[in-house]
């Protein structure tokens, strides 16, 4: 079997065809930047009657979760020091992870300041306490972001939605699929990714 740092090693990036194809598309559609967007602006405006007074704290946990972070990522790959904006080799991700968790911790007196809901504090501490976590585990073994991302999504639309949200529940082996079929993680990178996120939810 091949142990971790040789399958980090022998990524490939490059066109894609078929199924691959899909697989990518299913990655950037369910990546952590942009799974935050539905689950914040979710626990800032279920079974509020006042929009305007939520509008501040999903504005700034938007943009200091996912637009600052996105970007500095954005820029790191444009000036060819990522060869892959899902950072796939766990050498690369050190200094992007660093910039993400300084940006999420920066933005927490902010969002306080905007008098959040009691559910927006709760996903918004979910998210700092799952985020450096992983991080510490990725200096020594990388773990699936995706599969974390995704099942902290899905538990927190089960949480504020009820029943219905259910549905969620299926995006995860969907997502822990593309992740597999990209050769992007092995399955057991992939399987402590959503475990571990899945615990902190």
């Amino acid at each position: 079997m091949m142990r971790s740092e040789e399958f980090d090693n022998n990524i490939v990036t490059g066109k894609l065809y078929g199924s691959a194809k899909f697989a990518r598309i299913i990655s950037y559609m369910f990546d952590g930047s942009v799974l935050v967007l539905p689950m914040f602006f979710a626990a800032c405006f279920y079974m509020q009657d006042n929009f305007l007074k939520m509008l501040p704290s999903f504005a700034v946990s938007a943009l200091f979760a996912a637009f600052i972070p996105y970007l500095f990522i954005f820029l790191l790959y444009k000036s060819r020091k990522l060869n892959d904006l899902h950072i796939p080799k766990r050498r690369e991700r050190l200094l992007p992870l660093l910039i993400v968790n300084i940006s999420v911790f920066a933005g927490l007196p902010f969002l306080l300041m905007t008098d959040p809901s009691k559910m927006m504090k709760s996903v918004y501490t979910i998210y700092m306490i799952g985020l450096p976590v992983v991080t510490l585990i990725t200096l020594f073994w990388k773990i699936s972001f995706h599969s974390g991302f995704i099942t902290m999504f899905s538990i927190v639309f089960l949480i504020i939605f009820g029943a219905w949200a259910v549905f969620t529940l299926f995006l995860i082996p969907l997502v822990g699929w593309s992740r597999l079929k990209l050769k992007r993680h092995t399955p057991v990178q992939v399987f402590y990714g959503g475990a571990l996120t899945g615990v902190i939810a």
